[in-house]
């Protein structure tokens, strides 16, 4: 994992996953996961767990409780 400066690694990631969101504001979930994954491999285990962070800092992490 490439964890620059003394950083966390949660506080990295966040950084990456929401300057992407601001760069590409309508694109896709997907599509924004794949570009950071691509240039982040070493950062992030999976393209899911990507997909998983971008949701997350886009709202999109809601329940829904309706039956």
């Amino acid at each position: 994992m490439s964890v620059k400066g003394n950083k966390n690694s949660t506080t990295y990631k966040k950084e990456i996953v929401t300057s992407f969101i601001s760069q590409f504001p309508k694109a896709s979930t997907m599509a924004i996961s794949r570009i950071i994954y691509d240039k982040h491999k070493l950062d992030f285990n999976s393209l899911e767990t990507v997909r998983g962070s971008v949701r997350f800092y886009r709202g999109e992490m809601t329940t829904n409780n309706s039956t």
